[in-house]
């Protein structure tokens, strides 16, 4: 394969005498300009597990073609023999895809060996990450899974109450809702046992922890409890509105969707009261935190919502597309996720310009999400696999 450099015909293997991989790491330029970090591995900052040749019979030979944030196949100019500057161009070379942003994840999906679908041979409801393992509840099998993020199998099926729904972790413990039981499931994630089942309110749905407390949304007696994780006992009960569906924590206060009430309850998790109801618009479901804005989706209204912990107002409305139905919502350190159940797809929003940044199709139904470090994991109550989807930085997923 040629190369190109401006009009000029160099060998592959050097650039203006150096070699691509000499130990400076650097390869000085003919307009004074030093190009640190090159890399062989590398092209315009990607390494080569990052790009993928496909074939082409039409189009120009000094194009790539390139996913769009929403998968459409479009071509963009490659830096070619043509340009005036410094730059490297291909030319009568296959054209060369990168992933920007969605191309990494399709292929991985069909890479052989690499499939995002993990089997786990139940329906499920409920995810949360222990450091090592992912948890899920088998909503129908009154169990829920532990799965290694590595081979991507069961570990584990601990038997739980009935119809297990929410799962968080405490440091230590695994913490399960069980629906129709009116009760908690404290597991030791060492040895996958329940140690302790303490009764709450009717139809618990979510739970979280705050630091020293787990707190349990109780959907038909509309309130919250809170449960000391030492004494594994309630220690206070309290009233928010009607039909609360989920909670998270801010670091600070405990906050509530109310999905029949429209509107978010704010708990100051010392004195166990309700310091602040927001608005926030008809049927508020999954809540999560960013670190600065607590973020709500509204399943009906296909939106999702920003909140200010400080005002109490939302600040930000992001509408997604028609019969989305956004249900479960994470954060990842950079981007919020939403998992779209009716649309079948997977949402990736930048908390800066409150922007949907990338689209992720997936199978039916994804439902509740959950982020390990690397994966996003969804959960799906229609089929009896879960969607891993790999989070890459620097413009990818």
């Amino acid at each position: 394969m040629t190369y190109f450099k401006n009009t000029t015909t160099d060998n592959a293997d050097k650039l203006d005498g150096y070699h691509a991989g000499n130990s400076s790491g650097q390869v000085p330029v003919s307009n004074g300009t030093l190009n640190t970090n090159l890399n062989a591995d590398m092209v315009d900052g990607y390494h080569a597990s990052d790009l993928l040749q496909v074939s082409q019979t039409t189009g120009k030979p000094t194009y790539v073609a390139q996913f769009g944030t929403t998968g459409s196949l479009t071509e963009a100019p490659i830096r070619s023999q043509t340009n005036t500057g410094n730059r490297l161009g291909v030319l009568g070379a296959p054209r060369i895809v990168r992933s920007v942003p969605l191309l990494r994840y399709a292929f991985e999906r069909l890479a052989a060996g690499r499939s995002c679908n993990v089997d786990v041979g139940a329906k499920t409801h409920g995810i949360a990450f222990d450091g090592t393992h992912i948890w899920v509840g088998s909503y129908f099998n009154d169990n829920v899974k532990k799965i290694d993020i590595t081979t991507n199998t069961v570990v584990a099926t601990v038997p739980v109450g009935t119809n297990p729904y929410g799962v968080a972790f405490d440091g230590t413990h695994i913490w399960v809702v069980n629906f129709n039981s009116g009760s908690v499931s404290k597991i030791d994630i060492t040895t996958n046992t329940v140690v302790a089942t303490i009764p709450v309110g009717t139809n618990p749905r979510c739970v979280t922890f705050d630091g020293t407390h787990i707190w349990v949304v109780n959907r038909s007696s509309n309130n919250v409890s809170k449960i000391d994780i030492t004494t594994n006992t309630v220690v206070a009960t309290v009233p928010v509105d009607t039909d609360p569906n989920d909670v998270a924590f801010d670091g600070t206060h405990i906050w509530v969707s109310n999905f029949d009430s429209g509107s978010v309850s704010k708990i100051d998790i010392t004195t166990n009261t309700v310091v602040a109801t927001i608005p926030v618009g008809t049927y508020p479901w999954d809540i999560a935190f960013d670190g600065t804005h607590i973020w709500m989706t509204s399943t009906l209204n296909n939106s999702v919502k920003k909140i200010d912990i400080t005002t109490n107002t939302v600040v930000a409305t992001i509408i997604m597309d028609l019969n989305t139905w956004p249900y479960g919502i994470t954060f990842d350190g950079t981007h919020i996720w939403v998992a779209c159940g009716l649309n079948n797809t997977v949402k990736k929003i930048d908390i800066t310009t409150n922007t949907v940044v990338a689209t992720v199709p997936v199978d039916t139904y994804p439902n509740d999400i959950a982020f390990d470090g690397t994966h996003i994991w969804v959960t799906n109550p229609n089929n009896t696999f879960l969607f891993k989807i790999l989070v890459r930085r620097g413009g990818m997923l």
